[in-house]
C-alpha cells in the first residue's frame, strides 16, 4: 500500500500526460478491471472459521487463519501486529466486519458506471460538515462539466476494457455519520493508515474507486477546491503505472463478487462504446475556465507523406541539371 498526498497525486497526474507510451484506459476503470482487492486477515480458531468460511463464499478479499484468538489484520496496517480489531468473533460481529449497507451500495454506484464514490465522513460540526459537503458537491459538478476522458487506443492491447458499464465521468457523494453503528468498520476503513493522525475534529473527504479502494482520506482543512480537482484528475487520467502496489490507496472489506457483477452489467450494456471509437483529440482543461481547444497535429504526418515524392523529384531534376550544366563546353 502507497501512502497519498496531494503533491502526489499532481506527480502522478503529470507523469501520465506527459508519457505518450502510457495505457490509455482512465485508472479509475484500470482499477476496475485489473485491481483486485487486497486481503485482510481473519484469525480464529478452527471451528469458528468452519462456521463463517463456507457460508461466505463471496468474501473475495478474506483469508481466513487459524489462531487461538479471534483477530481482523488490515492489509494498511503499517504494524502487523496491530489488529484492526480483536475480540469475540460471533455472527453479528462478523456480519460487521465484512459488509454493511454502504458498502454494498459502493458496489451497486460503481458497477453501473460511476467513476467513484466520494465520503465525507462527518465530525459532528453540523456548520463544519454542511461548508464542506457544499464545497465538494460544487467542485465536483464542475469538474464533470469541463474535464474530458482520455480517448481509449482501440488498436492497444494493454488498453483494452474488461466486461462493465460504458466508461463515462460521473462522481456521486455520500454521507457518513461516524455514530452509525452498521458503519463503524466502514468509517475506520475509510481512514485506513491515517486514522489516528486525522482524528475526529473535522470532516474528512474519501474518494472511493475500482473495486472498494480508497484513493486517500483529507481532513477539510487539507482538501480545498485544487485539492479536489488534483484527485479528480489523477482517477480520470490515463493509468501511467498498472502495478496497484506502486499506486496511492489502501482496499475496504466489501463482501462482493466482482466479477459476477460486472459480467452481469456488460449483458445488459452490451460492448463499452468506448474500446469501439476512433481516437480524436483530447481537450485541454483549465480548471477554474472554459476548454480550450488543444492544438492538433492531425493531418501533418499525411502531408508530410504527400509533398515527400514532389521533392523527391525536384531534387533528382535539380540533380541532373547542376550535373548537365557543369559537363557543358
Amino acid at each position: 500500500m502507497k501512502r497519498l498526498s496531494l503533491l502526489s497525486l499532481s506527480v502522478l497526474s503529470v507523469l501520465a500526460a506527459g508519457d505518450s507510451r502510457a495505457c490509455t484506459i482512465p485508472v479509475f476503470r484500470y482499477a476496475l478491471d485489473r485491481w483486485p482487492a487486497s486481503s485482510y486477515i481473519l484469525e480464529a480458531d478452527a471451528a469458528t472459521i468452519e462456521t463463517f468460511q463456507s457460508p461466505n463464499r463471496l468474501l473475495r478479499n478474506v483469508i481466513f487463519r487459524e489462531a487461538e484468538s479471534h483477530r481482523l489484520l488490515a492489509p494498511f496496517a503499517s504494524d502487523p501486529n496491530k489488529p484492526f480489531w480483536s475480540g469475540k468473533l460471533d455472527a453479528e460481529t462478523f456480519a460487521a466486519l465484512t459488509d454493511s449497507p454502504l458498502r454494498q451500495e459502493i458496489v451497486r454506484r460503481i458497477t453501473t458506471g460511476e467513476t467513484a464514490v466520494w465520503f465525507l465522513l462527518e465530525s459532528g460540526n453540523e456548520h463544519a460538515d454542511d461548508d464542506m459537503f457544499e464545497q465538494l458537491e460544487a467542485r465536483l459538478t464542475f469538474f464533470q462539466s469541463v474535464a474530458r476522458l482520455p480517448v481509449i487506443d482501440p488498436n492497444d492491447p494493454s488498453s483494452e476494457l474488461g466486461p462493465g458499464p460504458e466508461v463515462a465521468l460521473r462522481f456521486s457523494i455520500l454521507r457518513l455519520s461516524r455514530e452509525d453503528p452498521a458503519e463503524e468498520a466502514l468509517a475506520r476503513m475509510l481512514l485506513g493508515p491515517e486514522a489516528e493522525a486525522l482524528g475526529d475534529e473535522e470532516p474528512i473527504v474519501a474518494p472511493v474507486f475500482g473495486r472498494g479502494r480508497v484513493l486517500g482520506a483529507w481532513p477539510a482543512s487539507r482538501m480545498d477546491e485544487d485539492g479536489i480537482d488534483e484527485a479528480c484528475y489523477y482517477l480520470t487520467g490515463a493509468c501511467s503505472c498498472q502495478v496497484k502496489e506502486e499506486n496511492p490507496g489502501w482496499d475496504l472489506l466489501i463482501t462482493a463478487d466482482w466479477d459476477a457483477a460486472l459480467m452481469a452489467v456488460a449483458a445488459l450494456v452490451g460492448e463499452p462504446e468506448s474500446s469501439t471509437v476512433e481516437p480524436v483529440e483530447p481537450e485541454t482543461v483549465v480548471f477554474g475556465a472554459a476548454p480550450k481547444p488543444a492544438p492538433s497535429n492531425a493531418g501533418r504526418p499525411a502531408l508530410l507523406l504527400a509533398v515527400l515524392p514532389v521533392l523527391l523529384i525536384l531534387g533528382a531534376a535539380l540533380s541532373l541539371f547542376t550535373k548537365d550544366s557543369g559537363s557543358a563546353p
